[in-house]
This record gives structure tokens, C-alpha cells and sequence, in this order.
């Protein structure tokens, strides 16, 4: 048996010093040259020369070989192009993000100025730049800005002489571009050679890295051209910011949806990243309140197609057109920044691709439909159920995929829906405005389908299921600690009861437990991206006292039910329990196509001292 075989060659196997010897070797062979001196001779200097050039030759080769496949390349630009092949998306910079928690005083030190009063508007500015004062460990100065502007509306009661609100900070600091028509190349436009921040994917439209105006019109980015199909109820208006194999970031148009013309005036502001040395640690973003004079630094307005830069003040009560002053404010990152990260190298691209290579951009499983359908930006949540669970004995029902979603805007272009006003039969007097969805828009439908059908299996159809909403309305007892305002903790009950219920926050056929809300509302570690609901500490005992439902799907109030122990699909419920006899609260498992929501405004919350 043979020993010693290699599979591979390598390219040291035929390097400059073996393919010297090997023709030294060949030419002491021949009768011309086989008593030939050939150390310092005028023919080593031909033989060098050709094995330079094989040498060459060789590694050049063994390069290529290496650098077709995804798994043996080991060339950035190469590996970048064949994972691009493959489907999968390579990222550059990403900036951390905080969430920065902001108090204002509502009076001045002498009480001479009332800086807001209940109801009143305050406006925070986008791209407002904020000094950490940290240096990171390549001396770079930290900064981090505020990356959408926010309305803050000051609750009409519960206030007392300041309020705390949270706004997203990305860390950076914006610069802006300007481009015409004419700058594009093939639908893209090269951006300058900056760390720009590409933000997390799937992006997060609440939290844009980058804003693009067209002809004075912001447009929409995407991830893909072709995961928010054209219809009624999306714009054309698109556009991707990509990472290409030489570090450059462009902006990508497609002419299968709108591009700019060549008298189109382009505008773009951009936030440069520090990626990982970026990273913020809690507390360290924070404010001296004892400052004078106003809180202002330069923000880019667009005004008449031109950028200008203009000293702009953080805070500004809109409602009294009042510029708040900065001793009146103050701001702490209460945790430490998340995200943060540099471009992709080799390794973590040929991880990333060989994920997708092996989904093989099939749908098979529950989880591989409801992943997929979730990544367009005009659906929520989605549900996605079969055969397996609806147990069905009809052959006529195999094959099937039964599709239900939750759209972020119920328009008569998603989910069509009727107004309900449900009364409480206890309390007349509490009511809550009801949206039933009824049926799914045609082209609303059909973009679903061509959206999943590249991934689909051939033998599956599909068959949409509308979402069936199951209010939830609460009665709650508080015992109050004291020196805590019941007003206050009422108010921070109910918003994060609202938070619980966020439909980015709950399922389809989730179990709702009123012992896991019961907790949730205990537990102070749990913030919003808003508000951190503080008043919650000064809940000395709180108590569910009663559940009731209402479902769209018969237009009937519902008392509580037993959870559902035989799994039969749809209902949610077995047997009424009588509370006349029976006053106890238990779980309720909702079904397949059943989601939660909140009737917040029916909640009814006692101060039980």
C-alpha cells in the first residue's frame, strides 16, 4: 500500500527550490549538459528564471483553486462575492445602541418659568450629537446622537415637578452628502470611504442608520428588493445600503422599482461608527444639570433642497414654543449599550453563508415559514399551522398550510377591518373602541404568496386564516405603599400592562397565564424602550381580581375558560366555569389563529387600602 498520499496537493510540493532542482536534475540527464558545472554558471540564471516564473505560476494556481469555493477561500474580496452568491447579505460597521433615559424639571429654580404643564408637547430633535467624554482605547472620542426626532406628550395627569422619558441613542456622529441624478452608476451611488453604520438586520425602520432624500421625499430602505412586493399599500420608493468586497458602502436603487432620474437631487445623512470601540458602558452617558444657558448643537434641516446646519436646542416645549434650558435637564443611560460591532471577516462570512446554504431557501418547518413571513416589514407577527395540528381524518385537508398574520397597520389594503364598541355589561359606563378584522385584501394575500413561493415545497397550497382577537380586560386591586402616589402607579399598571400586551411582545396559540402578568408588573427589571414604569416599586400588594374576553370572532363577550387540555383546534376553551361557585383564575390557551390584545381602556384598577 501506498504511504504518504495527499489528496490535496499543496503548493510547497512545487515550490522556486524544488523546480530548480527538478531541471537541474532533468538537464544532468541529457548528453549535452550532463557534465555541466551549474554552480555560478550563466545557465543557473535561465533556470532560476524559469523556476521563478513556475513558482509563480504554481501559487497563482493553487490561489484560484482555493479561492472558487466558499469553504477553502481565504481572500476577503473572493469570499465576500461568493457568500453574495449565495444569498447571503455581508455587513459593515454597526453601531451600538443605548436607550437614554431624559428628565426635565417642570419650574425653574426660582419658579419663575413653568417649563411645561400637562398635555404639553415637547419635540427632541434628530441627530442631536451627544459627548460621552469617553475615550475608547484607540483614542477616539465616543459620541452617540439621536437618531429620529421624538414628540413627547406629557400625560394630562400624574405629573408632578419633572418627567422621565427614554429615547434611542445610536452611537456616532451623522455627516451628510448631497448627489444628483448623475452620480449614479448602474442604479448605485459609491459613498465616501467612512465606517458607516449599516444598523442590526432585519433593519429596524424606528431606528434608521441613514436617511435618503429624493427630491426633498424620504425614501424607504429595504433589505431586499423583493421582500416588500409592489401593491396598493407599499411605496416604490426604495432603496439598499450594501457593503460591497472593497469596504466601500453604496446606495443601491433598482430598476425594478422606482430610481432616480438624472435631474433628481439626492440627500443623505449618515451616521459614522466606531463598530466595537463604539461600546458604552451603563452610566457613563450622563448630564451635569447645573449648567447655564441652552442645550443646542448643529443638526442638518434640509431647507429648499440644501442642507443647512443649524444650532438647535435638545429640548423645546412646542406647544409654548419654549426653549428648555439645560439646567433644567438632565440624562443618564440607566444600562449599558448594545449591539456594536466591526465588518464581518472571513470566518464569521462563511458562517453566515453556510447557514443559508443549508435552510436551501426552503420553507419546511413551522418555524422556517413564520421566520421567513416575519421578515417583511409589514407584518408583525405570523402564525403558520398543518395537518399535524389540526389532526384532521380529511384527506382534503393534508398538503395544506393554513397562514394567519397580524399586519403593522390594519388598512383596508392588509386586513380589512369594522369598528365594535364593546360595552362592559357590569359597567356600562367603560367602553372600548374594537377594530374586527373581517378579511384579507386580494393583493395583500397575493404578495404573500409570491413572497413565500421561491421557497415553498411544491406539493404545499395555502390557505389564509384571518386573525381571531382575543381582548383581554382586567380588574386589578392595589395596595399602595406609602409615600407612592396611587395615581402614578395606576398609570405605570396600565402602560405596562399595554407594553405586555405589544403585539411585538406576544404570539399566535400562546398560553396567557395571569400569574406571568401578575409578575411582569412586578418585576422592576422590565423596561420598555420608553418608559421604565417606576412607580410599579410603590406596589405594596397587587392582586388579579377578574378576567374577562371578548373574541372577534362571534362578537361576543366571554367569561374566563378552562384551558384547553385536548389540544383540538380552534377553541380555546372547554367548559364555563360558574364563578358563582368558583372564583378562581386559570390559564388560557389561545388558539392557532387567535393572538391577544389588551382592551386597556376597560381595565378597571382599586386602591384596595
Amino acid at each position: 500500500m501506498a504511504e504518504n498520499i495527499h489528496l490535496i496537493p499543496e503548493y510547497l510540493e512545487s515550490d522556486f527550490l524544488s523546480m530548480k532542482e527538478k531541471l537541474i536534475n532533468l538537464l544532468k540527464n541529457t548528453e549535452t549538459f550532463k557534465d555541466y558545472n551549474y554552480e555560478g554558471a550563466n545557465i543557473t540564471l535561465l533556470l532560476e528564471l524559469v523556476s521563478y516564473l513556475g513558482d509563480f505560476t504554481n501559487f497563482y494556481m493553487n490561489e484560484i483553486a482555493k479561492n472558487v469555493y466558499p469553504d477553502t477561500t481565504n481572500l476577503y474580496e473572493t469570499t465576500h462575492s461568493l457568500v453574495s452568491q449565495r444569498g447571503y447579505t455581508p455587513k459593515g460597521y454597526i453601531s451600538a445602541e443605548l436607550d437614554l433615559k431624559v428628565t426635565i424639571k417642570r419650574y425653574n429654580d426660582d419658579n419663575t418659568i413653568e417649563y411645561f404643564e400637562n398635555n404639553d408637547q415637547l419635540y427632541i430633535p434628530a441627530w442631536f450629537p451627544f459627548n460621552t467624554g469617553v475615550v475608547n482605547n484607540n483614542d477616539d472620542d465616543i459620541w452617540y446622537t439621536t437618531i429620529r426626532p421624538e414628540t413627547i406628550t406629557i400625560p394630562s395627569s400624574g405629573v408632578d415637578d419633572e418627567y422621565s422619558f427614554f429615547i434611542p441613542l445610536k452611537q456616532g456622529k451623522y455627516f451628510t452628502e448631497s448627489y444628483n441624478g448623475n452620480d449614479l452608476i448602474d442604479g448605485n451611488i459609491i459613498l465616501p470611504f467612512k465606517n458607516i453604520d449599516m444598523g442590526i438586520f432585519p433593519y429596524d425602520k424606528d431606528k434608521p442608520s441613514i436617511i435618503v432624500y429624493v427630491n426633498e421625499e424620504i425614501w424607504t430602505r429595504v433589505d431586499d428588493f423583493y421582500n416588500e412586493l409592489s401593491g396598493l399599500y407599499i411605496n416604490d420608493n426604495v432603496y439598499k445600503l450594501t457593503y460591497d468586497k472593497y469596504g466601500r458602502y453604496c446606495i443601491k436603487f433598482s430598476t425594478s422599482r422606482n430610481i432616480p432620474n438624472e435631474k433628481s437631487r439626492i440627500r443623505i445623512v449618515l451616521i459614522e461608527s466606531l463598530g466595537k470601540n463604539g461600546t458604552l458602558g451603563a452610566t457613563l452617558l450622563n448630564s451635569d444639570s447645573g449648567d447655564n444657558g441652552i442645550m443646542k448643537e448643529n443638526v442638518p434641516v434640509l431647507v429648499d433642497r440644501n442642507w443647512e446646519i443649524q444650532d438647535t436646542p435638545f429640548a423645546k416645549n412646542i406647544t409654548k414654543n419654549l426653549e428648555i434650558n439645560s439646567e433644567q435637564i438632565s440624562y443618564i443611560n440607566e444600562s449599558a449599550s448594545i449591539h456594536g460591532s466591526d465588518p464581518e471577516n472571513i470566518k464569521l462570512l462563511k458562517e453566515g453563508s453556510e447557514k443559508i446554504a443549508n435552510a436551501q431557501y426552503r420553507n419546511v418547518t413551522k418555524s422556517d415559514y413564520i421566520g421567513d413571513i416575519e421578515k417583511r416589514s409589514d407584518i408583525i407577527k405570523a402564525n403558520v399551522w398543518g395537518e399535524n395540528e389540526i389532526r384532521s381524518q380529511n384527506i382534503f385537508d393534508f398538503n395544506k398550510v393554513y397562514i394567519s398574520v397580524i399586519p403593522y397597520n390594519w388598512t383596508t389594503y392588509t386586513i380589512p377591518t369594522s369598528a365594535y364598541e364593546w360595552v362592559d355589561p357590569m359597567v356600562p359606563d367603560i367602553t372600548q373602541n374594537i377594530n374586527i378584522p373581517y378579511e384579507f385584501h386580494t393583493n395583500f394575500q397575493n404578495d404573500i404568496k409570491e413572497y413565500i413561493e421561491p421557497k415553498k415545497i411544491l406539493s404545499t397550497y395555502e390557505e389564509f386564516i384571518i386573525p381571531n382577537l382575543v381582548y383581554f380586560k382586567f380588574e386589578i386591586g392595589i395596595l399602595p405603599k406609602r409615600m407612592y402616589n396611587f395615581n402614578n402607579i395606576t398609570i405605570d399598571v396600565r402602560d405596562k400592562l399595554e407594553y405586555y400586551f405589544d403585539p411585538l411582545n406576544r404570539y399566535f396559540n400562546e398560553i396567557i397565564d395571569f400569574r406571568d402578568i401578575h409578575n411582569f408588573i412586578l418585576d422592576n427589571s422590565i423596561k420598555s424602550p420608553s418608559k421604565n414604569f417606576n412607580n410599579v416599586r410603590g406596589i405594596n400588594n397587587l392582586v388579579i381580581r377578574d378576567i374577562v374576553l371578548y373574541t372577534t370572532h362571534n362578537n361576543n363577550p366571554m367569561e374566563i375558560f378552562d384551558l384547553n387540555e385536548d389540544g383540538n383546534y380552534p377553541m380555546f376553551t372547554v367548559n364555563e366555569f360558574d364563578s358563582r361557585y368558583e372564583n378562581i383564575l386559570k390559564p388560557i390557551k389561545l388558539g392557532l389563529n387567535q393572538f391577544p390584545m389588551l382592551a386597556k381602556d376597560m381595565c378597571i384598577i382599586i386602591n384596595e387600602v
